[in-house]
């Protein structure tokens, strides 16, 4: 089971305890980033966890330095609308890791 706990003290700031660090997000301070700032972020860091499972997987031991440049688009609402990432990877793959069969 994961559990979390998040607070709001008062206005539209809250702070979410997560292992042995707090995570604060308030999207009227520039502090502190905002909910979709976060869920950008959140979006990014999946996708490199995934890739190194991923090459893990195929005995990759070349993947180096990843980084995702996550961008999104909002609606008139404030709200994700589109959301792009473009990779950048430091790769040294050698053999056949990503041939079928």
């Amino acid at each position: 089971m994961l559990e979390r706990t998040t607070t709001s003290v008062d206005g539209y700031r809250t702070v979410s305890h997560i292992e042995e660090s707090d995570l604060a997000i308030d999207p009227n301070t520039d502090t502190d980033p905002s909910l979709t700032e976060t869920l950008l972020a959140s979006y990014a860091a999946c996708y490199t966890v995934a890739l190194r499972i991923g090459a893990q997987q195929r005995n990759v031991d070349g993947l180096g330095r990843v980084e995702i440049d996550a961008e999104a688009d909002r609606d008139r609402e404030n709200d994700l609308e589109a959301v792009r990432e473009e990779l950048h990877a430091d790769v040294s793959i050698r053999g056949n890791a990503f041939r079928n069969g």
